[in-house]
């Protein structure tokens, strides 16, 4: 079934490829560009430059490796700009600088044209089958308008707020599993020192709590809602245990552990606070509490009914 939305799609990586292809299978006339003349995507129409595709569509994704792509597609007399018109959408899926996003909203504002950030998650796989998570962020209406587009190559999309909102989250899940990589590359190489093979170790990460979600089903959500935690409560001085021994086990194989030790670090703070009969919720607040928030990472005049 067609559509009366005309797509443009500028940026045919191994992201924004599967995704245009996404919005042809869908119905969309799409119109596409890249740098690279040599690819293309089958039953899109081929552009010479941004600006003409930009003329050509109604909504119009990019996805490009970072803001010196975002910059030069932007501006010049081939670049988007040249034709953003009232009644026009832009969605930049590139991530980028957030403040770069929110001054490219004000040049297309200018011009009358809607502008949304929505970076996505799931990598090339999620992009071929058009199962994408999408983070958002511009004016409820914009998004509305373009949802159709949204919903062909992303199946999971998240509001955050104003523009810039969802390059932000992009940038706070990438930190989290760069951050997670990097420990859990760091802890493996340890029990290898240990004697232990990595694909052993690995196999436990998928199997046990690590790999059933505990951190983002059962730990991080209470730290944000004040939920009775019931038989999910473990106190911070057993955790503080359980890393200290690990990091003596670091010790004496000579394992190098700087993320640990910071780990380690923060868990002696909040046992010499007297936190440690509190749940890993006092962690929250502990770290939290350096960016000035005292809450944690409950919202502000939210009560934590465990307490």
């Amino acid at each position: 079934m067609g559509s009366t939305l005309r797509v443009g799609y500028i940026g045919l990586g191994r992201m924004g490829g599967p995704m245009a292809h996404n919005l042809v299978r869908t119905g969309f006339p799409t119109f596409v560009h890249d740098a690279n003349p040599q690819v293309a995507v089958e039953g899109a129409v081929w552009s010479a430059t941004p600006a003409e595709v930009a003329r050509q569509a109604d909504i119009i994704f990019t996805c490009l490796p970072g803001p010196q792509e975002v910059e030069a597609v932007m501006h010049g007399g081939v670049g988007l700009l040249e034709h953003a018109r009232p009644g026009k959408i832009f969605v930049e899926c590139t991530t980028t600088e957030p403040a770069q996003i929110r001054s490219n909203a004000r040049c297309f504002a200018d011009r009358g044209s809607g502008y949304i950030d929505a970076c996505v998650s799931g990598g090339p796989s999620n992009s071929e089958s058009g199962t994408l998570v999408l983070m958002l962020g511009g004016d409820p209406g914009d998004i509305a308008r373009a949802r159709p587009a949204l919903e062909a190559v992303g199946s999971r999309l998240h509001h955050f707020g104003p523009v810039g909102s969802g390059t932000i989250a992009k940038l706070v899940h990438n930190l989290v599993h760069n951050a997670i990589l990097q420990i859990a590359i760091e802890a493996i190489a340890m029990g290898m020192k240990a004697g232990l093979t990595s694909a052993a170790l690995v196999e436990l990460l998928q199997e046990g709590a690590v790999g059933q979600g505990a951190l983002t089903r059962w730990q991080l959500p209470p730290m944000t809602d004040g939920r009775e935690l019931g038989p999910q409560f473990f106190p911070v001085r057993m955790s503080a245990k359980d890393v200290g021994l690990a990091m003596d086990v670091a010790r004496e194989l000579g394992a190098a552990m700087p993320i640990a030790s910071l780990v380690e670090q923060n868990f002696s703070e909040a046992l010499s606070r007297g936190l440690g009969d509190r749940d890993n919720r006092a962690i929250a607040e502990l770290l939290a509490a350096r960016s000035g928030l005292p809450n944690g990472l409950i919202v502000s005049g939210a009560s934590d009914k465990s307490r």
